[in-house]
């Protein structure tokens, strides 16, 4: 409700309705566009077929190296990356493997962070810190 002075109108809760509303979309093009940099980031494995037609010695010779995106075999884990809202906090957003209607993907975790027998393939954090002038430029869009 706008409140009346002598020279002025209060537009307040209008105006941050309209604020808060814009920054969500700002999040959400920021959530999008770092899912399109991590899906591109990931190799190609050079293998014909999925990974149940390569060979073990196929597949062996096309591994990412350590610290690279890993390449794509079945294409599952580069098609589960997604973002989500936070529901309890509506400028947060979520990207990953396992968030919205995306499938988790229990590999994941042991690609970004390695294991004791395998080096780390991130791929999350990387396209993170890479494009994050680009992100924040999203983000920090001005709101019409």
């Amino acid at each position: 409700m706008a409140t009346k002075g002598k020279n002025y109108e209060w537009h307040g809760k209008e105006y941050q309705a309209k604020i808060e509303k814009g920054m969500q979309r700002n999040m959400d093009r920021a959530a999008i566009t770092l899912v399109s940099i991590v899906r591109n980031s990931f190799g190609d494995s050079g293998v014909t077929g999925t990974i149940s037609g390569a060979t073990r010695s196929q597949r062996a010779a096309n591994r990412s190296k350590p610290g690279a995106p890993p390449h794509v075999d079945t294409g599952h884990l580069k098609a589960n990356v997604a973002w989500m809202k936070d529901v309890a906090r509506p400028l947060v957003r979520k990207v990953g493997t396992g968030v919205g209607n995306a499938k988790s993907v229990g590999y994941a975790m042991w690609l970004e962070f390695g294991t004791k027998r395998m080096a780390a393939r991130p791929f999350l954090r990387p396209a993170l810190k890479k494009h994050k002038t680009k992100l924040k430029r999203e983000i920090t869009r001005p709101i019409a």
